[in-house]
C-alpha cells in the first residue's frame, strides 16, 4: 500500500510540471498576453514559478528515495521470507539439493544488500533503519548457511560411517571377514614384537671411554667432512675438541692429537655441564627408547583394531535383528491374512 501510495505521488507532482511549464510557454509565447502583461507582472510570474520549482524538485527528490526505500525493504522481505521458508529443510535429515540452492542464491542476498549500502553512502534520509535491516538480513542468512553446513557435515559423517561398517546385512559380513583376517595379522606380528624385544634386552649399550678434557670445549660433528690442505676429516657424530671459533666460517678443533680447521656449519658446540661421551649417548636414540616406542605402536594398532572389529560386529548384529524382524513382520502378516478367511467348508471333508 504504501509503495503504491509514493507511486501515485510521484506521477501526481510530474504532472503537475508538466502543466506549468506548459502554462508559463503559453503566457510568455502567446503575443496577446505579451501585450496585456506587462513587464513587471512577467518577471513576477517567473519569480513565483522558479521559486515554487525549488521545493517540487526537494519533494520529488524525497518521492524517488522513498520509493527505491519502499522497494529495498520489499526485497528484504522476500528475502528473509525466502530465509525463513529453507531453515526447516537445511535443519532436517532428509537429504536433497538444499546446499546447492543456498550457494545459488547468495548472489540475490548480496546484490540486495549492496543496494542498501549504496543508498546508505549516498546519504538517504532513512539511512539507521537501512542499515538494521540489512544487518538482520545478514544474520539469518548466516544462521541458515551454518545450518546448511551443519546438515552437510552430519551426511558426510552418516556416509562415511556406513563405508566403513556397511549399510546392510550383506556389506558388513564381508567387511567383519576382512577385519578379521587382518587382526590374526596382526596377532601374528606379536611374535616378531617379542623376538625384537628379546634382542634389546640381549643388548648392551657401549658407552665411550670419558675422558678428562676439563677446560675444553668440545663440539659434534653434524656431517661428514673430508680434510683438504690445513683441515681435518670427520664423520658425522664425531666429537672434536673446540680450539678456537672466531672465525665465523672455519673452526679450528682437534682430534686424535690432530689439529685443523672444519666448516663451523657443519658442527655444533656441546651444552655445558656434559661430557663428550655423555652429549653423544643423549643425541642417539637408545635401543630400549626405540623398542618401547615400537610395542606403544603396536598396542595402539591392537586396540584400533579390536575397537573396529567390536564396531562391525554390532552392526552385524543389528542389522541381522532388522532382517529378522522383517521376516516376523511378514510371516505375521501372512498369518493374518489366513485368519481372516470366513469360509468353513460344505462338507464334512472340507472343514476337515
Amino acid at each position: 500500500m504504501r509503495l503504491t501510495e509514493v507511486i501515485d505521488y510521484h506521477q501526481l507532482f510530474t504532472d503537475a510540471d508538466d502543466i506549468d511549464a506548459w502554462m508559463l510557454d503559453t503566457l510568455v509565447s502567446s503575443e496577446d498576453a505579451a501585450d496585456e502583461l506587462k513587464e513587471y507582472a512577467k518577471k513576477n510570474l517567473i519569480e513565483r514559478y522558479m521559486a515554487l520549482m525549488k521545493p517540487m524538485n526537494i519533494r520529488r527528490t524525497r518521492l524517488n528515495d522513498s520509493l527505491r526505500l519502499q522497494q529495498l525493504f520489499r526485497d528484504i522481505e522476500d528475502e528473509e521470507s525466502w530465509i525463513r521458508e529453507k531453515e526447516p529443510i537445511a535443519a532436517s535429515t532428509n537429504r536433497g539439493p538444499v546446499m546447492a540452492e543456498i550457494n545459488n542464491h547468495e548472489h540475490r542476498i548480496r546484490s540486495v544488500c549492496q543496494a542498501g549500502e549504496d543508498m546508505m553512502n549516498e546519504g538517504h534520509f532513512a539511512s539507521d533503519e537501512i542499515q538494521k535491516r540489512i544487518y538482520l538480513l545478514n544474520e539469518k542468512w548466516q544462521q541458515l548457511t551454518e545450518k546448511a553446513n551443519q546438515r552437510r557435515q552430519d551426511l558426510e559423517d552418516s556416509l562415511q560411517a556406513h563405508n566403513q561398517y556397511g549399510k546392510d546385512e550383506d556389506s558388513t559380513e564381508p567387511l567383519l571377514k576382512k577385519h578379521e583376517a587382518l587382526m590374526a595379522d596382526l596377532d601374528a606380528f606379536g611374535n616378531t614384537i617379542s623376538a625384537l624385544r628379546e634382542q634389546a634386552q640381549a643388548c648392551k649399550q657401549q658407552e665411550a671411554p670419558v675422558v678428562d678434557q676439563a677446560g675444553k670445549e668440545f663440539v659434534m660433528a653434524l656431517h661428514d667432512y673430508t680434510e683438504k690442505s690445513r683441515e681435518v676429516s670427520m664423520k658425522k657424530g664425531d666429537i672434536l675438541a673446540l680450539l678456537n671459533s672466531n672465525n665465523k666460517d672455519w673452526w679450528k678443533v682437534e682430534v686424535n692429537d690432530r689439529q685443523g680447521f672444519v666448516p663451523a656449519a657443519y658442527v655444533k658446540k656441546i651444552e655445558a655441564g656434559l661430557s663428550a661421551s655423555q652429549q653423544h649417548l643423549a643425541d642417539q636414540n637408545s635401543i630400549s627408547a626405540r623398542q618401547a616406542q615400537i610395542e606403544q605402536q603396536y598396542e595402539n594398532l591392537l586396540a584400533l583394531g579390536r575397537e573396529r572389529k567390536t564396531k562391525l560386529e554390532e552392526s552385524c548384529r543389528a542389522y541381522q535383528l532388522v532382517r529378522e524382524a522383517a521376516e516376523l513382520h511378514q510371516w505375521i502378516k501372512e498369518k493374518e491374512q489366513h485368519a481372516e478367511v470366513h469360509e468353513i467348508g460344505d462338507d464334512l471333508e472340507q472343514v476337515e
